[in-house]
């Protein structure tokens, strides 16, 4: 997994905070990803970070999985992700794949990323993670 960080898009000047992500199988040691699973997916805020102050933000994590929120509590529009490792019935990590919702101003991703599919999974806004090949609406 690979966080880029910035400035916006150009439809706010670039004034609000913003990342990229970027999810692969692996990495050759120096910020490249390989078997890319997600390309540099843009999740923004779309506040006027020149007229914002400090705001909240949140992060948890462990081996097997990552959530956080952003800019709660202020003038941004607060951004949300959280990527776990898929499960078995017994509820144990299985390396089968990985579940990512991601909600920002502008993106909202519900997936299931597939570690065994070159794929790219769909990206969909139902609430429903929708594995490779089927889609939202089966």
């Amino acid at each position: 997994m690979k966080f880029e960080y910035g400035a916006g898009p150009a439809n706010d000047n670039g004034a609000s905070p913003a990342l990229w992500l970027s999810i692969g199988k692996g990495s050759n040691g120096e910020g490249v990803l390989n078997n890319v699973l997600i390309s540099r997916v843009l999740i923004d805020t779309n506040g006027d970070g020149a007229s914002q102050g400090a705001s909240s933000c949140y992060f948890c994590g462990a081996s097997n999985f990552l959530t956080y929120g952003l800019f709660t509590g202020s003038g941004f529009f607060a951004n949300f992700m959280a990527l776990e490792r898929t499960k078995d019935a017994a509820g144990n990590d299985t390396s089968n794949g990985l579940l990512l919702t991601v909600k920002a101003a502008s993106t909202r991703i519900n997936a299931y990323l597939p570690m065994s599919s070159s794929v790219p999974p769909p990206q969909n806004e139902t609430g429903i993670f929708t594995p490779v090949g089927v889609s939202s609406g089966q």
